[in-house]
């Protein structure tokens, strides 16, 4: 996929936008991680927006190390029934973003930083 762009993925009734923004805000609020999206610039490689599969690693910014995604999914009570369609999009297969989640700390866009911002939208 190309960034600036968008993707329908008609099995789970979503468009995805995917926009580059001139700079990313911290997020306001108690326990915030100050980060909004994904640095262009460290994004190695092809863009592909794929679901969850069993042995998924992901490290989320405000992790201390990558964890599988399937004990995040735990942590965050997201149903069995839902994690076979959770999407996730990789560069290079390293999964940079999961929705839901904060950006993976490789490719985290520092605030004041052009960001690649995610945006889901439901089909109508």
């Amino acid at each position: 996929m190309e960034v600036p762009g968008e993707v329908t993925v008609a099995e789970l009734g979503l468009t995805f936008q995917f926009k580059i923004v001139g700079s990313s805000r911290p997020v306001a609020g108690y326990n915030s991680i100050g980060v909004v999206g994904l640095d262009p610039l460290k994004l190695s490689g092809k863009l592909a927006l794929r679901n969850w599969q069993s042995g998924d690693r992901f490290w989320p910014v405000g992790s201390r190390k990558p964890r599988k995604l399937k004990d995040l999914f735990c942590q965050r009570k997201i149903p069995l029934g839902l994690r076979k369609l959770w999407p996730l999009l990789t560069s290079e297969e390293e999964i940079v973003w999961v929705r839901g989640f904060a950006p993976a700390v490789p490719v985290a866009a520092e605030p004041g930083a052009r960001c690649v911002t995610v945006t889901i939208e439901e089909c109508h």
